[in-house]
């Protein structure tokens, strides 16, 4: 039986033991993988809407896990993604409850808002995050290798198309200024018109989103696939995806990539054929061929600066001083390992970060002149949380919620051990976007605000265990994949 024989037989098995309302949340789930990280839909910008749920990843997890809940009659059987998740859930909300009673007799009010108000966003995004979890591991649970690999060909193909239309504007060819007034329909991409010609954002809400939906979906996907012998348009995607990321500008995009190469390079010194050399090899052309694109297309608009002037430019905005958004992304950061240091057992619960945020505020923040800093001083975004993920945990949660966070974590990568076979090469994406999370989660996404494209990641080792043909079909065609396009089946 050949390829498409063996792919035919995976999707006549899906066909054949799915439920319908399965195959609703597999739809949904889709939508997702491609939209968690894109601008936000135009119909969800209207103002009727609560700004909670502005937001793609929100409508569409929550659609899920209704539907799931539908299917399953509301029996659903907790997997060790989600058995794992909830001392962190159920202590976590204990803590940040306790510690809010704590700091209300100490802080009093900020804004007219109480320590026990405030920790009640906090609380409410916590337990969405169980769901986001729920769903997203229920949905991987009953998803093909095959499935799974459409989805991200439909998130690759749709970035690459927007993408390169902007690159077209970026580049100054006429014609694609108007081929973006005809693709962007409702507005939906109407940022990249504020940060044109000088930048593009893809499909992103801003250019330093780009880095999420590249560093941790589009990079470490068209990697695997390639080094797995799915074809050289993959090699080519990557290499368009590094001159689009180039292309952004970004602080934020230029440190996830750096993550994602760093990351390749230490799994092929880690396996038993190191393929170091090849590796190395690849990513230097790659290099040189952005490069090389750059200089032929030299000339006097705004894409033809020079290279090492805008990556030392914008590599420098990780040490700069004066920049009024790096200044801002910092004094939230140094906000919540100031707080760490003074309740590192339990934190003070994610939502009470703000009534810290003047006494903890450098000098040198306001010296730039912020905007969004003194909007954040005079309570004009209200009472603010800890910002980023990671130092949102340490803040919020403490020494006792960042061990039960990272207990997760760990049996997440056990789970990948457990099912590297059925991963493909699903499993070694894991692992290079793991490693890629460290600076998103780090600065460039919330743990508020339904962080669905972190999830995505952390919980992708359940991808296909609850089809029971897996082991049979999925596996072999692991395993004859290896054998590089010799018969599967």
């Amino acid at each position: 039986m050949q390829s498409k024989d063996c792919e035919s037989v995976i999707s006549d098995s899906l066909s054949n033991t799915e439920k319908p309302k399965t195959k609703a949340a597999l739809v949904i789930f889709s939508l997702l993988v491609i939209l968690c990280t894109a601008e936000t839909l135009p119909f969800l910008k209207s103002s009727a809407i609560p700004s909670y749920a502005r937001d793609n990843g929100f409508l569409l997890v929550a659609l899920g896990a209704i539907v799931v809940v539908i299917a399953e009659k509301g029996k659903i059987k907790p997997n060790k993604a989600i058995t794992a998740f909830l001392p962190f859930a159920f202590i976590g909300s204990i803590s940040t409850v306790v510690m809010a009673i704590f700091l209300n007799g100490q802080t009093g009010e900020l804004f007219g808002v109480t320590p026990i108000e405030a920790v009640g966003e906090g609380l409410l995004w916590l337990w969405f995050d169980v769901i986001i979890i729920i769903f997203v591991t229920y949905a991987y649970a009953h998803c093909s290798l095959k499935l799974l690999n459409r989805i991200f060909d439909a998130l690759l193909i749709f970035a690459l198309f927007f993408g390169t239309i902007q690159a077209g504007v970026w580049l100054g060819i006429p014609w694609f200024s108007a081929a973006f007034d005809v693709t962007d329909i409702g507005g939906w991409f109407s940022i990249f018109e504020k940060v044109a010609p000088n930048r593009i954002s893809v499909i992103c809400s801003e250019p330093s989103s780009v880095g999420k939906t590249f560093g941790l979906l589009l990079l470490p996907y068209c990697y695997c696939r390639a080094a797995n012998g799915d074809g050289k348009k993959y090699s080519a995607a990557f290499v368009a995806l590094l001159i689009l990321a180039y292309m952004t500008k970004s602080t934020t995009v230029y440190v996830t990539v750096a993550f994602v190469v760093i990351a390749i390079l230490l799994l092929r010194i880690r396996g038993k054929k190191s393929k170091l050399f090849y590796a190395v090899t690849s990513i230097l052309l790659a290099i040189m061929l952005v490069c090389s694109v750059f200089l032929v297309t030299s000339g006097d608009n705004a894409g033809t600066a020079d290279i090492s002037e805008t990556v030392q430019t914008v590599l420098g905005k990780i040490t700069d001083t004066t920049n009024q958004s790096t200044a801002y992304r910092n004094s939230t950061i140094i906000n919540d390992l100031e707080i760490f240091k003074s309740y590192p057992i339990l934190g003070v619960g994610d939502g009470n970060q703000g009534f810290f945020y003047a006494q903890n505020l450098p000098s040198w923040v306001l010296a730039t002149g912020s905007g969004e800093a003194a909007r954040a001083l005079s309570g004009g975004v209200g009472v603010l949380n800890g910002g980023a993920f990671i130092p949102s945990l340490f803040s919020g949660y403490g020494f006792v919620g960042c061990v039960l966070f990272a207990v997760w974590l760990v049996s997440c990568i056990q789970m990948a051990f457990a099912n590297k076979e059925g991963m493909g090469h699903f499993y070694e994406m894991f692992f290079i976007s793991l490693f890629a999370c460290a600076p998103i989660c780090w600065m460039a996404i919330g743990f508020q605000g339904a962080p669905v494209v972190v999830f995505l990641i952390l919980c992708m080792p359940t991808l296909g265990t609850a089809i029971g043909s897996n082991q049979g079909i999925d596996s072999t065609a692991v395993h004859m994949e290896k054998k590089k396009k010799v018969n599967r089946c």
